[in-house]
């Protein structure tokens, strides 16, 4: 996507000059070094990718480069810069689900390629608040924050979808049911590891109204962060020891101790913080609910 890079450069930009605290504007001259970088190398990507005869490929960078040019001609500066923030959100929990899960994504494929994926989602992780924090510098409206949320969502997989199908159905895969079952699993794959960023993005997007006492609150954040650490911490000693920790004795993948260990440390204590946090979001929603004023 290299047309999205100078849509977030130009919109941090714009920020920068209404600003004059020097962390944030340092936060946001690094954001731009790394995000430059980013356009840059995509950019060659692509147009190795048309050299090799992939039509689709410029009619992709088509669509995104006048989408782009529209919300920054058309939009407001709220607007995008709650979609830069909000992008940014959704590119820290790909990152984290594209490191974690590398050897299956990547370990076959071509390692330039696996590597420039690899470095721009690792850079996006080292430069994770820097929208965030100019947002809530000049903006901070929870409302918007959400609507950019959902936009940007909408936006970028149904924008993703074009070009991935375009893709396949130049590479002759598209009408293949074979290959359209393992896409399905691979996506499915994607979304199930993406699962504790997501939690934790959604309970802080609901906090608001969810209604607990102050104690409760405190359990239900410290649930909430518990269990998108137990999702990720287990699958990096997992992936230090070679087990996958699913159960006693390993079977039927490899046992041990380091199995048994990271088994025990981790689904038991998972299936309690998840449920706990689950049963609180209702409460609190079910409380928030009776609250309302009635007619």
């Amino acid at each position: 996507m290299p047309y999205l890079e100078p849509y977030l450069i130009d919109t941090m930009r714009q920020a920068r000059a209404r600003l004059s605290d020097p962390a944030l504007i340092a936060e946001i001259d690094l954001f731009i070094g790394q995000e430059a970088a980013h356009f840059r190398q995509h950019q060659q990507f692509n147009r190795r990718l048309a050299d090799l005869g992939y039509k689709s490929v410029p009619i992709s960078e088509a669509a995104l480069k006048s989408d782009y040019q529209g919300f920054a001609c058309d939009r407001s500066f709220a607007f995008n810069l709650a979609y830069a923030e909000d992008f940014e959100a959704m590119a820290l929990v790909i990152g984290h689900m594209l490191v974690r899960d590398r050897t299956y994504l990547f370990g076959d494929g071509e390692a330039s390629v696996s590597s420039l994926i690899l470095w721009h989602f690792i850079e996006e992780i080292e430069h994770k608040c820097a929208t965030y924090d100019v947002f809530k510098a000049l903006d901070g409206r929870y409302h918007r924050r959400i609507h950019g949320l959902l936009f940007a969502m909408a936006h970028i997989m149904g924008r993703t979808r074009q070009g991935y199908r375009a893709l396949m159905i130049e590479d002759g895969l598209w009408s293949s049911w074979r290959s359209r079952l393992a896409l399905c699993g691979l996506l499915l794959r994607m979304f199930v590891r993406m699962t504790p960023g997501l939690l934790l993005m959604a309970w802080g997007s609901a906090g608001p109204f969810i209604r607990l006492t102050p104690r409760w609150h405190q359990v239900f954040f410290w649930s909430a962060v518990i269990t998108g650490w137990l999702f990720t911490v287990p699958a990096y000693f997992n992936a230090l020891f070679g087990t996958r920790g699913l159960a006693m004795g390993g079977a039927p993948f490899k046992g041990g101790l380091a199995n048994d260990v990271i088994f025990l440390l981790g689904w038991p204590p998972l299936l309690v913080v998840v449920h706990l946090t689950l049963a609180l979001a209702v409460i609190g929603l079910v409380r928030s609910v009776k609250a309302l004023p009635t007619a």
